[in-house]
């Protein structure tokens, strides 16, 4: 087995066994072990300048890989030709200058021993011309070992920070995405900006994409009548001195249009900017539902006073009828005090029905008692017995006069009576029968 053979399989045994037991400092030992029988004679300038960007290359894998590929890239290459150009390079030392691109592997495909290796073996070229301090190949390990221990925490908070970050990242998309779903506008903004809405929020202003509503300043939709309550009040909601419940506002659409909404919002921490989370509730609707409710209530109000008003002139000559009435009913015998018994009768149902009108303005109670039926009913059919014989239509009795009391508005009842023998006359024009 050659000594390069013999390199490669210590590398590659010592990185499976240790890559499963995720013993970065062991690791560490294994790779400096192996990287110092390498090592002949190198230049101070060039491990200094690998030395920098190893940790620049720990910092952008973990954090801004993406962002910086090509700056690295760019600068493995003109650090490769630099050193190259300075030195006398022999056929190992070369080869170890092809090195620094394996940090091209650790962006394709992030691996800590892979770092590992690129960050320890610029430190081995740096210490070589640079440990005065140590005379003996024990003194350059010590030094060695704690910068592999340096380099292994180092990793280990950037890839620790560098998943903390993903979780919040998709943890901020998977907020954005409820939000973006929920039926009602929603939307996040500081006193003077918006800083997100979902398309709700879009819509509800009339507008089509977040272009157009982001970095705008909710006082830009808001009704001028509103700027002033909105500036008092959000103040005070991102100091958390008030809790905002039902305020209601005016927006003012692109269209022109006024509409009347109703916010709720709390305090939050977006994007490390202290901010307001707003879900707003469109109550146009609402309102103007509202609105004409107590506007047909002023009308019933008025229709209320008129009807007490005609109420309270018909009652006048209503009392003279009923008066006069009596009179004459003094003066008649048989059938005609009967007919004039029947008057007075419809003349108190009249008044009856006049008072009714008073229920526009000033409700009264209906006043509940034991009522007879029956009685009702015949008072009922003399009433309507001339309207029966006009239209030859013969009524007949066949109730029960044995009927218990039952209670009621006597008033009421009797209005129900005389609506149904009323409907039943009508029914037949050309004569009949009508059984009770």
């Amino acid at each position: 087995m050659s000594f390069f053979h013999w390199i490669g399989d210590l590398y590659g045994t010592s990185n499976k066994y240790f890559n499963n037991k995720r013993n970065l400092l062991v690791r560490s030992l294994i790779i400096l072990l192996t990287i110092h029988l390498l090592l002949n004679s190198h230049g101070f300038i060039p491990a200094a300048l690998n030395l920098g960007i190893g940790v620049l290359l720990m910092w952008a894998t973990a954090i801004k890989r993406d962002k910086y590929r090509h700056i690295f890239l760019a600068q493995s290459f003109i650090f490769f030709m630099f050193a190259a150009s300075l030195m006398d390079l022999t056929f190992l030392y070369y080869l170890s200058f092809l090195y620094p691109l394996l940090f091209i592997v650790v962006f394709l495909l992030p691996n800590p021993f892979y770092l590992n290796v690129y960050t320890v073996f610029s430190a081995i070229l740096l210490l070589k011309y640079n440990t005065e301090g140590f005379d003996s190949f024990e003194g350059n390990l010590i030094v060695l070992l704690a910068n592999g221990m340096v380099y292994s925490v180092m990793l280990y908070l950037i890839k620790k920070l560098s998943r903390k970050n993903e979780e919040l990242k998709k943890e901020k998309e998977t907020t954005k995405t409820i939000l973006s779903l929920m039926p009602e506008p929603v939307i996040i903004h500081t006193v003077d900006e918006i800083l997100y809405t979902n398309q709700e929020g879009i819509k509800m202003v009339g507008l089509e994409d977040e272009s157009e509503v982001l970095g705008k300043s909710v006082l830009d939709f808001l009704h001028k009548n509103n700027h002033r309550t909105y500036k008092e009040k959000v103040p005070v909601i991102l100091d958390g001195t008030e809790i905002a419940r039902h305020n209601e506002y005016k927006v003012i659409k692109t269209t022109g249009e006024i509409i009347d909404i109703e916010c709720s919002s709390v305090p939050i921490n977006y994007e490390k900017t202290p901010a307001l989370i707003t879900v707003v509730h469109d109550v146009t609707v609402k309102n103007r539902a509202t609105d004409e409710l107590i506007l047909n209530s002023e009308k019933l109000k008025i229709v209320g006073q008129m009807a007490a008003g005609i109420a309270h002139e018909l009652k006048n000559p209503l009392t003279s009828i009923k008066g006069f009435i009596q009179l004459i009913r003094d003066n008649q015998v048989g059938k005609d005090k009967e007919y004039v018994d029947i008057v007075l009768t419809e003349v108190e149902r009249l008044n009856g029905i006049v008072s009714e009108f008073l229920f526009m303005s000033k409700p009264q109670m209906i006043q509940f008692k034991n009522v007879n039926i029956i009685s009702l009913m015949i008072v009922v059919l003399k009433l309507l017995q001339p309207q029966a014989v006009m239209n030859n239509i013969i009524i007949k009795n066949e109730f029960d006069l044995n009927v218990p009391l039952i209670k009621g508005d006597e008033n009421q009842i009797k209005q129900v009576l005389v609506n149904l023998i009323k409907n039943a006359i009508e029914a037949m024009p050309t004569g009949g029968y009508i059984c009770v």
